[in-house]
């Protein structure tokens, strides 16, 4: 019986692992966070370095380079790994499988810990795959040795428990039907910004010692700064591209050993991640078709459903936009009816770009910024699922069928997108036109180019969780790296040039371009 169990959750965590492996999704995060990692590690050259303390930067060693890449990829991993491996369920359910299974012999816990498995052995290698990396980082700008031993204790001891806790709130929010939607996309992100948020918490005790607390550090963000701190004396440095001075002497830090108080502590860590694990099995609708259907009349009770349905009277006054797009030609009626669907289905949506908008008027120039990124917020949320929507709705083929075919469609989904960014700022790109012409350009290169992103992501991974990961992915670090003019696409923070603004069109064209010939593949 047992050595049974043992054989079917080995099959099923194989199987998971290599249905996730193909996703071209999984090939978009592997770039993404290659992309990361060599940005935010800068060649020293170039003015900035990885770690900065008091204007001195850190030698580019093994734990340097190990301590800074872990950190960075572990922002990532806490929040876009959870929405990688998530919606297998719903797959199951769209897909007709969840029937198949559930008639199966296969037990809730065999299943659930199979499927669990097959999360952590894919996180694991997309783990490895950013390791592999930052080696290669090290190989053309590191200036030590390379310490196999220390990449790997470090990566270890950081990743490990973060990589547990994620697969195991994944396979939870699946298990738990109000939580299969957006709901549970959005309410993740709240966790992660909780997670995160443990870093500037009682920095005084990030030296000489560790708190209770520190054992839900699943991110281990806690655990670097005191080890950080623990090496410079105080808390006070730079992780990140940080300016340094030249004339200073080099930090060298070439070996680490983890302490034994160290290594007990992320073990903790790593027990107290599965704990949502058992929750999971015993929340497993097993696809039952009367609790499915249970949820998703329940969906309309969750908070965000609740909203939504308060306000689903002011979809009344997109109804005339709707009929205007039967009358308008060719794409321009086509665009204009997607936006009037959008709003339709999402009318909160409707009150964000109302709100947005009177805040951009009543707002002073100094707080523009600060509307423009909640409005992007609003906007990427509102936007996920545009380029999936048809597929699914089981209608892909439908709107295939129509004249210009998916061709067509990408194009007026992309250009839906950006209508409705347009209409979430249009008081502010009005202000701006008048007072910063350069600024308002530089908006809508952003817009334009996270739009491409947001078709592409869609068409390549059929899914819209990748897109949304990334995007909040990207709020939170416009948000709090103000002076980076690389990732301030929508020019919230003033900081954005020339050279972002190009690098939005270029991200629109290249995106554009990738989806029609991935579309053109499949055909």
């Amino acid at each position: 019986m047992i050595r049974d169990l043992f054989s079917t959750i080995y099959r099923i965590a194989l199987t998971e692992s290599k249905v996730r492996a193909r996703r071209i999704g999984s090939l978009m995060v592997i770039l993404a966070g290659a992309a990361i990692v060599w940005a935010m590690i800068p060649d020293p050259a170039s003015g900035t370095a990885l770690l900065v303390v008091k204007a001195a930067r850190a030698k580019y060693s093994s734990m340097t380079l190990a301590l800074g890449a872990a950190t960075l990829i572990g922002l990532l991993f806490s929040l876009a790994g959870f929405y990688l491996v998530r919606g297998r369920v719903a797959d199951d359910i769209r897909t007709r499988m969840g029937s198949v299974i559930a008639a199966t012999p296969v037990s809730n816990t065999g299943f659930l810990i199979g499927r669990w498995l097959g999360n952590v052995l894919f996180l694991s290698a997309l783990a490895l795959s950013c390791m592999a990396t930052t080696l290669v980082l090290h190989i053309m700008r590191g200036e030590a040795p390379i310490e196999m031993t220390t990449y790997l204790s470090i990566w270890g001891l950081m990743i490990g428990p973060l990589i547990l806790f994620t697969a195991c709130m994944a396979l939870l929010f699946d298990s738990v039907p109000r939580l299969m939607g957006k709901l549970g996309d959005v309410l993740w992100f709240f966790v992660w910004i909780w997670m995160v948020a443990q870093i500037d918490e009682n920095l005084p005790t990030l030296i000489g010692g560790w708190l209770p607390r520190d054992w839900i550090d699943f991110p281990g963000f806690r655990l670097i700064g005191r080890e950080i701190a623990g090496l410079v004396g105080h808390h006070h440095f730079a992780l990140g591209i940080s300016d340094f001075d030249a004339s200073l002497p080099l930090l060298d830090w070439t070996h680490h050993t983890w302490a034994w108080s160290v290594i007990c502590e992320r073990l903790i860590s790593a027990g107290l991640a599965l704990l949502p694990l058992p929750l999971a099995i015993v929340l497993f609708h097993r696809f039952s078709p009367d609790r499915v259907k249970a949820k998703h009349a329940a969906r309309r009770r969750s908070p965000l459903a609740v909203l939504n349905a308060m306000t689903a009277p002011l979809a009344r006054f997109v109804r005339p936009l709707l009929a205007l797009s039967t009358r308008l030609p060719g794409r321009a009626g086509q665009t204009l009816a997607d936006v009037s669907l959008t709003l339709m289905l999402f009318p909160l949506g409707l009150v964000a770009l109302i709100g947005c908008n009177l805040a951009g008027a009543l707002s002073p120039a100094s707080a523009i910024g600060a509307v423009v990124l909640v409005a992007g917020a609003c906007w990427g949320v509102l936007i996920a699922d545009l380029s999936v929507r048809d597929h699914q709705a089981d209608l892909g083929a439908m709107t295939a069928a129509v004249p210009g075919g998916q061709l067509s469609g990408m194009v007026r989904q992309m250009m839906a997108a950006v209508l409705l960014a347009v209409a979430m700022n249009a008081v502010v790109l009005l202000k701006w036109l008048v007072l910063d012409p350069g600024r308002a350009g530089m908006l809508l290169a952003g817009i334009l180019g996270l739009s491409g992103l947001m078709l592409m992501f869609g068409r390549l991974t059929r899914t819209s969780r990748l897109f949304l990961g990334l995007f909040l992915f990207w709020v939170y670090i416009a948000s709090n790296a103000p002076r980076v003019a690389e990732i301030d696409f929508l020019a919230v923070n003033g900081a954005a040039n020339v050279q972002t603004a190009i690098t939005g069109l270029m991200a629109a064209v290249l995106s554009l371009a990738i989806a029609i010939g991935w579309v053109r593949s499949r055909q």
